[in-house]
């Protein structure tokens, strides 16, 4: 066997098969919700939430592949509790923030409820 993936011709020929480097890997993201701490304590709400959808602007901007948010409420246990954003909430508002990238739940071995593409 030559170098190369199966199928592949090294005798100077048309290539069978796929070829290797057809497709570029493409990165996502998730979407901070509040619930993983991922604010710091003295941002507001509203400013929690422009920061999270600058989340998803900022990945399409930079051509990640998609974003995701997870498919859950769960809060940490906090005196008083954080703020955590609804994940049908986040999906509606990054889709309609953003107009290229795919965003959906987190990708698992659960359903994703894709909100765009």
């Amino acid at each position: 066997m030559g170098p190369g993936p199966p199928g592949a011709s090294t005798a100077g020929g048309a290539r069978s098969g796929r070829d290797v480097n057809s497709e570029r890997l493409r990165l996502g993201c998730f979407v901070p919700q509040g619930w993983r701490g991922e604010f710091p304590e003295s941002l507001q709400p509203g400013a929690r939430w422009e920061a999270a959808v600058g989340v998803a602007r900022r990945a399409e901007h930079a051509g990640y592949g998609a974003v995701w948010v997870y498919d859950h409420l769960q809060s940490l246990a906090e005196d008083p509790p954080s703020p955590v954003f609804d994940p049908l909430l986040m999906l509606s508002t990054v889709a309609w923030a953003t107009s290229r990238i795919p965003c959906t739940t987190r990708p698992d071995w659960r359903s994703s409820w894709p909100v765009s593409t």
